[in-house]
């Protein structure tokens, strides 16, 4: 009789057991349908978000506007001005003769608008005039089919028209108009269009090799980008006491120069020298002996960070080395001696040439050209004084 009710509350167990289980796995089950009911509803939705913002970025901005009016107005270029009552007024020019235009009556009708805004328009409108001209261009040019639409070109083939347009294999000189890059890069306005094309091209341009023969007043306002963006340069040494420093320390500036092609002249050998300065490297060194006494040579053996550095004479015979004054084991040797030093890693403690000058600290103690004659004819006077109470 124990054994039979002990079996029986073990299966009413058993069943409660089960039927609590069930239950559990029924409200699970339950759970996550409604969790995936709701990550769909939210997925849709996104979805429709998503879907509705690329359409609202697709649409174009309208070009017409539609209203209706009880009046019969006639195809054609119309001027239309708004009224301050909710009303507009419309000149019609297509169905407007010009004698009719031009007439008395119709200018006393437009001067006798005493808000002016009749005449007002009028200017307005010849002012646009050659705007609306172009615009209605570009609107017939993309109905029929003429403009060419360059930017929807892969980027790769635009890359391989930049190649064509904005490189060149002949070099370029900063500051002269013959050899400007206007004249030799046929594409070069390319570079004006807009933005998108201007940063496309930037780093294509400057990859052409510079001619730069000094710091001169054309030169002097692109100095910051040239120092940001030169890559490769030739420059000629004239071995001038100012110009060639401040040449030599634009280069030391350069972030991403890493070719240097140097083009000696006379005036820099060590016979033509005019108005030499001090230099005090490499003075006992066989290979620079031709040219360590030229103005500028220090500068010259200080530049780092190369990678390729080359020598030659002046092409110009009335400026080259004469072959009695430099021989080829010499120019050699000399090149030689650049490409050990000026390939040396640059060091990063270097000042720069050109520092970033506030424009409040130069205006502060400013003397005009005035104030400075003043100045010196005091000097000169208090000068004059002191020497004949002496």
């Amino acid at each position: 009789m124990s054994s039979r009710v002990t079996r029986r509350a073990g299966a009413a167990a058993k069943a409660k057991l089960k039927a609590i289980v069930q239950a559990e796995e029924e409200e699970e089950e339950e759970e996550d349908s409604y969790e995936d009911e709701h990550v769909e509803e939210h997925e849709d939705v996104a979805k429709n978000h998503a879907s509705t913002v690329l359409q609202t970025e697709s649409l174009p901005q309208p070009v017409y506007e539609t209203f209706q009016t009880a009046a019969d107005l006639s195809n054609g270029l119309c001027i239309v001005r708004k009224l301050d009552d909710g009303r507009y007024e419309i000149l019609n020019l297509t169905n407007a003769e010009a004698s009719t235009l031009g007439n008395i009556d119709t200018g006393r009708l437009i001067r006798g608008d005493e808000s002016g805004a009749r005449q007002q328009i009028l200017e307005e409108a010849e002012q646009q005039w050659k705007e609306s001209e172009f615009k209605i261009g570009q609107v017939l040019g993309s109905v029929k089919l003429r403009i060419f639409r360059f930017l929807k070109l892969p980027i790769e083939l635009r890359f391989k028209i930049y190649d064509y347009t904005i490189s060149s294999a002949k070099t370029l000189h900063i500051g002269s108009h013959q050899y400007s890059p206007e004249n030799i890069l046929g594409g070069l306005h390319l570079t004006g269009t807009c933005r998108q094309i201007f940063a496309e091209t930037r780093s294509m341009f400057w990859r052409n090799t510079f001619r730069v023969s000094g710091i001169c007043k054309q030169i002097k306002l692109i100095v910051p980008t040239l120092t940001d963006n030169l890559r490769e340069v030739t420059w000629t040494w004239w071995s001038t006491k100012n110009r060639d420093s401040k040449t030599l320390r634009m280069f030391a500036d350069c972030k991403k120069l890493r070719k240097f092609h140097l083009c000696l002249t006379k005036y820099c050998h060590i016979g033509h020298i005019y108005h030499p300065t001090v230099q005090h490297k490499y003075q006992d060194e066989p290979a620079v002996q031709k040219f360590c006494k030229t103005n500028g040579f220090d500068l010259l053996v200080s530049l780092r960070g190369f990678e390729l550095v080359t020598v030659r004479n002046e092409c110009d015979p009335t400026l080259k080395i004469l072959a009695d004054k430099l021989s080829e084991v010499e120019l050699k040797a000399f090149e030689s001696f650049l490409m050990q030093k000026l390939t040396q890693p640059k060091d990063p403690d270097i000042l720069t040439y050109f520092p970033v000058i506030k424009t409040a600290a130069l205006t502060v103690g400013k003397k005009t050209s005035k104030d400075t004659t003043k100045s010196r004819s005091t000097a000169k006077a208090s000068t004059k004084k002191g020497t004949l109470a002496a």
